[in-house]
């Protein structure tokens, strides 16, 4: 379990679905937009939560489908040249509150299940969650 990045606006709305603060492993990146123009990167996460039951193909089945979408604003240091969309995340990863605490910015990660290279960073000073929402285990909203 991660810690939750309080900084993040709305962090509560994943919180109430969730249960915890997501490490979003194996969530699939669904759309990642950035405009250098505003300074601004927008992305959308199907978040879930695995169960020990099992399919009959043999998968692990899920539930409690949620589509994520976030907002940072004021964006630096960006680094998406390695990420592909859409992409399955091995992790989605956020700077400690304390360290945004510091220097009123923090660092989200985007580790791709395929490994390194396949990643993505960047800094930001704000970040929202914008909606949280329903949707069936193949990310179409309910």
């Amino acid at each position: 379990m991660s810690e939750t990045p309080t900084y993040i606006r709305n962090h509560e709305a994943v919180l109430a679905v969730v249960g915890c603060w997501s490490d979003f492993h194996d969530s699939p990146l669904l759309s990642l937009e950035y405009s250098s123009e505003h300074s601004r990167i927008d992305l959308v996460v199907h978040v879930f939560e695995m169960t020990s039951r099992v399919d009959s193909r043999g998968y692990l089945e899920s539930k409690n489908h949620h589509l994520v979408d976030f907002r940072f604003s004021e964006v630096a240091d960006v680094d998406l040249t390695r990420l592909t969309v859409p992409n399955t995340l091995f992790e989605m990863s956020f700077s400690p509150p304390r360290d945004f605490d510091l220097s009123a910015r923090f660092r989200v990660g985007l580790d791709s299940i395929l490994g390194p290279p396949y990643e993505a960073t960047f800094s930001a000073a704000s970040g929202e969650v914008i909606s949280v929402s329903a949707c069936d285990q193949d990310g179409n909203s309910a």
